[in-house]
Protein backbone atom coordinates (compact mmCIF):
# COMPACT_ATOMS: atom_id res chain seq x y z
CA UNK A 1 0.00 0.00 0.00
CA UNK A 2 1.10 3.58 -0.46
CA UNK A 3 2.95 5.02 2.49
CA UNK A 4 0.65 7.84 3.60
CA UNK A 5 -2.59 7.50 5.55
CA UNK A 6 -4.52 9.76 3.18
CA UNK A 7 -7.08 7.82 1.13
CA UNK A 8 -5.66 7.27 -2.34
CA UNK A 9 -7.75 8.39 -5.30
CA UNK A 10 -8.44 5.79 -7.98
CA UNK A 11 -10.06 6.65 -11.31
CA UNK A 12 -11.95 3.72 -12.85
CA UNK A 13 -12.44 4.12 -16.61
CA UNK A 14 -14.65 1.47 -18.20
CA UNK A 15 -17.50 1.74 -20.68
CA UNK A 16 -19.44 -1.06 -18.96
CA UNK A 17 -21.55 0.51 -16.21
CA UNK A 18 -21.78 -2.71 -14.18
CA UNK A 19 -17.98 -3.03 -14.14
CA UNK A 20 -17.54 0.63 -13.10
CA UNK A 21 -20.04 0.28 -10.27
CA UNK A 22 -18.62 -3.02 -9.03
CA UNK A 23 -15.02 -1.79 -9.06
CA UNK A 24 -16.04 1.46 -7.38
CA UNK A 25 -17.81 -0.42 -4.60
CA UNK A 26 -14.88 -2.80 -3.99
CA UNK A 27 -12.37 0.05 -3.93
CA UNK A 28 -14.47 2.27 -1.65
CA UNK A 29 -14.96 -0.60 0.81
CA UNK A 30 -11.16 -0.97 0.84
CA UNK A 31 -10.77 2.70 1.79
CA UNK A 32 -9.98 4.31 -1.57
CA UNK A 33 -11.54 7.50 -2.91
CA UNK A 34 -13.03 6.57 -6.29
CA UNK A 35 -14.06 8.51 -9.38
CA UNK A 36 -15.53 6.75 -12.41
CA UNK A 37 -15.54 7.54 -16.12
CA UNK A 38 -17.48 5.85 -18.91
CA UNK A 39 -14.95 6.43 -21.69
CA UNK A 40 -11.36 7.46 -22.30
CA UNK A 41 -12.01 11.10 -23.14
CA UNK A 42 -14.03 11.56 -19.95
CA UNK A 43 -11.22 9.94 -17.96
CA UNK A 44 -8.63 12.28 -19.47
CA UNK A 45 -10.78 15.32 -18.71
CA UNK A 46 -11.25 14.18 -15.09
CA UNK A 47 -7.51 13.57 -14.64
CA UNK A 48 -6.76 17.07 -15.95
CA UNK A 49 -9.51 18.71 -13.83
CA UNK A 50 -8.42 16.96 -10.64
CA UNK A 51 -4.65 17.34 -11.18
CA UNK A 52 -4.28 20.62 -9.31
CA UNK A 53 -7.07 20.12 -6.80
CA UNK A 54 -7.05 18.69 -3.30
CA UNK A 55 -7.55 15.08 -4.49
CA UNK A 56 -5.62 14.40 -7.71
CA UNK A 57 -5.87 10.93 -9.20
CA UNK A 58 -3.24 8.55 -7.76
CA UNK A 59 -4.03 5.48 -9.91
CA UNK A 60 -5.91 4.82 -13.14
CA UNK A 61 -7.72 1.52 -13.76
CA UNK A 62 -8.59 1.59 -17.44
CA UNK A 63 -10.35 -0.80 -19.79
CA UNK A 64 -8.53 -1.57 -23.02
CA UNK A 65 -11.54 -1.21 -25.32
CA UNK A 66 -13.64 1.92 -24.85
CA UNK A 67 -15.30 4.42 -27.16
CA UNK A 68 -13.47 7.68 -27.77
CA UNK A 69 -9.98 7.03 -26.49
CA UNK A 70 -9.08 3.38 -25.92
CA UNK A 71 -7.18 2.48 -22.78
CA UNK A 72 -3.84 2.46 -24.62
CA UNK A 73 -4.62 5.72 -26.41
CA UNK A 74 -5.41 7.28 -23.03
CA UNK A 75 -2.07 6.06 -21.66
CA UNK A 76 -0.35 7.57 -24.71
CA UNK A 77 -2.11 10.89 -24.16
CA UNK A 78 -1.03 10.95 -20.51
CA UNK A 79 2.54 10.35 -21.66
CA UNK A 80 2.33 13.12 -24.31
CA UNK A 81 1.03 15.56 -21.71
CA UNK A 82 3.73 14.46 -19.23
CA UNK A 83 1.22 13.35 -16.62
CA UNK A 84 2.93 10.72 -14.46
CA UNK A 85 0.18 8.40 -13.33
CA UNK A 86 0.36 4.68 -12.52
CA UNK A 87 -2.00 2.78 -14.82
CA UNK A 88 -3.46 -0.72 -14.63
CA UNK A 89 -4.94 -1.95 -17.89
CA UNK A 90 -8.05 -4.18 -17.74
CA UNK A 91 -9.29 -6.36 -20.57
CA UNK A 92 -11.38 -9.44 -21.22
CA UNK A 93 -8.57 -10.91 -23.30
CA UNK A 94 -4.91 -9.97 -23.00
CA UNK A 95 -2.29 -11.57 -25.18
CA UNK A 96 1.47 -11.14 -24.83
CA UNK A 97 1.60 -8.49 -27.55
CA UNK A 98 -1.03 -6.31 -25.86
CA UNK A 99 0.69 -6.69 -22.48
CA UNK A 100 4.10 -5.82 -23.95
CA UNK A 101 2.66 -2.76 -25.72
CA UNK A 102 0.93 -1.64 -22.51
CA UNK A 103 4.16 -1.93 -20.51
CA UNK A 104 6.12 -0.03 -23.18
CA UNK A 105 3.53 2.74 -22.93
CA UNK A 106 3.99 2.99 -19.17
CA UNK A 107 1.34 0.73 -17.63
CA UNK A 108 2.47 -0.65 -14.29
CA UNK A 109 0.24 -3.71 -14.47
CA UNK A 110 -2.74 -5.41 -16.01
CA UNK A 111 -5.78 -7.41 -14.96
CA UNK A 112 -7.59 -9.88 -17.16
CA UNK A 113 -11.38 -9.80 -16.72
CA UNK A 114 -13.07 -11.32 -14.93
CA UNK A 115 -11.03 -11.02 -11.76
CA UNK A 116 -11.83 -11.38 -8.09
CA UNK A 117 -11.91 -8.33 -5.79
CA UNK A 118 -9.06 -9.83 -3.76
CA UNK A 119 -6.86 -10.04 -6.88
CA UNK A 120 -7.59 -6.40 -7.74
CA UNK A 121 -6.73 -5.17 -4.26
CA UNK A 122 -3.63 -7.33 -4.02
CA UNK A 123 -2.31 -6.10 -7.37
CA UNK A 124 -2.90 -2.39 -6.79
CA UNK A 125 -1.54 -2.46 -3.26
Amino acid sequence: MWSTNKAKHVLVADDEEHTRLTLSLVLRKAGFKVTAAGHGSEALNLILELANGPTPVDLLLVDLQMPGLTGLELVGELERQKIPLPVFLMCGYLDNEIVADAMRRGCVGYLEKPFEPEELLSRIN
